[in-house]
């Protein structure tokens, strides 16, 4: 679902940077968040091995995502990431926001939805995903690099546009507990050498969002 919230994000990247031509369709969006083929940006983050996809189904909430991503908005807040098992092995991928001035919202089609679709490698946090109109990426975009299922994940990526490299940091809770945060940071500097962490930002996460709650 793009609603008019999304395509006024979309209009305004698209005023900030002339590069960028949403045209009247914004679902051309969903280019830019599907993250280059992980060979193209030199990846040397390897995949959690072992990686039990039914158990990192399920609900996470966006903690520490990049701040200098140019199709973030930085007025994003309460993000959620979620991840359904599908029959055919494959699982359905719901991001939702919601804008920061627009807290405490009652009506929870006021949030903005970003749907979409991956598979992963068997056995590997290695992982394919996929939005409208687009096909599935030939190589892995989005790298679980750690998880303990649990309490938080670590993810990356690497963006097309400039070969940026991202990190994301999930947690299963909300409110991410002061030293999960400093064992996940920690986790980063160890699995991502030389990440600057000061591109890492958080967002609000708390009891004035209103979450979609599947």
């Amino acid at each position: 679902m793009i609603n008019n919230k999304l395509a006024s994000v979309l209009m305004s990247l698209a005023a900030q940077d002339s590069s960028l031509n949403f045209g009247a369709n914004p679902a051309s969006y969903y280019q830019y968040l599907a993250a280059t083929p992980a060979p193209y940006c030199g990846v040397d983050v390897a995949p959690m091995e072992n990686f039990d996809l039914e158990r990192y189904t399920g609900t996470w909430f966006i903690q520490k995502p990049n701040k200098d991503v140019f199709w973030q908005n930085r007025n994003w807040a309460c993000s959620e990431a979620r991840y359904n098992a599908q029959p055919d092995g494959t699982v359905e991928v719901i991001n939702s926001s919601q804008l920061d001035g627009d807290l405490k919202q009652t009506n929870l089609e006021e949030r903005t939805y970003f749907p979409g679709s991956a598979r992963c490698d068997p056995g590997l946090g290695q992982c394919y995903v996929s939005f409208p109109g687009l096909p599935a990426p030939e190589y892995s975009n989005y790298i679980v690099a750690y998880t303990d299922y649990d309490n938080y994940a670590i993810v990356y990526s690497c963006q097309e546009r400039d070969l940026k490299k991202l990190v994301t940091v999930l947690s299963r809770d909300s409110l991410f507990d002061f030293r999960l945060h400093d064992e996940a940071i920690q986790k980063v500097t160890e699995l991502v050498p030389g990440y600057d962490l000061d591109r890492l930002y958080a967002p609000y996460q708390g009891d004035k969002c209103t979450y979609a709650n599947w």
